[in-house]
């Protein structure tokens, strides 16, 4: 791998990393993850990019819609959900999104011990 490339991919690790340890720390954080058993384990936990006309945010989706009988496929993207993100805000914030007006793109994925890098190739 190019050594940009690789440089690019842990910056995007790094970055996710850091916005998951400020959703720990945060008081709604924990109180969604006890809302949601599993989100970052059973649930997918996503590090995204949203980009529309009035707005553009990188952080994690934390609440939306989730299939009852597929929750391992994570939140409907093209829906309307919530999103973590810490790009205005150190101690981080909540934003709705709807997922049908913009261009939503998977950067990293948690499931587990750590964020991995997503693949356009599968979940």
């Amino acid at each position: 791998m190019p050594e940009l490339t690789r440089q690019l991919h842990m910056s995007v690790l790094r970055e996710a990393e850091a916005c998951y340890r400020a959703f720990l720390l945060c008081g709604r954080g924990r109180q969604i993850l006890q809302e949601t058993p599993g989100l970052g384990i059973t649930i997918p936990l996503f590090f995204v990019q949203c980009e529309c006309s009035h707005m553009e945010a990188t952080g994690l989706v934390v609440a939306g819609a989730l299939d009852p009988a597929m929750p391992e496929e994570g939140f409907d993207l093209d829906g309307q959900f919530r999103l973590f993100s810490t790009d205005h805000l150190d101690a981080g914030e909540f934003i709705t999104v709807n997922g049908w007006i913009g261009a939503i793109t998977i950067l990293a994925r948690r499931q587990g011990a750590c964020f991995i890098l997503h693949s356009s190739k599968g979940p």
